[in-house]
């Protein structure tokens, strides 16, 4: 009877240690995801407005795969009633082997006034 207990005790410890270090390894794959996506739209939007590409595409970072993805739009400034032209600007950053979307990120790039 005391050995199953033992048992049963050294299983329930080992399960807590694998689930931390499960939560451990998400945590840092997030962070590692979210500097990959950072970089990425840190280049964009460094850019001059009109050199934004206007078309989705592929890029690699940091072991990832980041799928940018650009949708030209207007958006309502809260409260003063002004509409601004822009592009939104969506990252979607996911495993090398294209099997699990980490981190999705959306910015709006503003045009400039004309």
């Amino acid at each position: 009877m005391a050995s199953a207990i033992l048992a049963g005790a050294v299983v329930t410890v080992i399960y807590a240690i694998t689930a931390g270090q499960q939560h451990a390894y998400q945590a840092k794959e997030q962070i590692e995801a979210s500097l990959a996506a950072q970089e990425v739209m840190a280049q964009i939007i460094k850019r001059n407005y009109t050199d934004i590409p206007s078309w989705p595409w592929l890029t690699s970072v940091g072991g990832f795969n980041i799928l940018f993805t650009p949708a030209s739009s207007d958006q309502d400034v809260a409260g003063i009633g002004v509409r601004v032209n822009g592009t939104i600007v969506k990252l979607k950053v996911m495993t090398p082997d294209w099997n699990r979307t980490v981190l999705e990120t959306t910015h709006f790039v503003p045009a400039p006034p004309s």
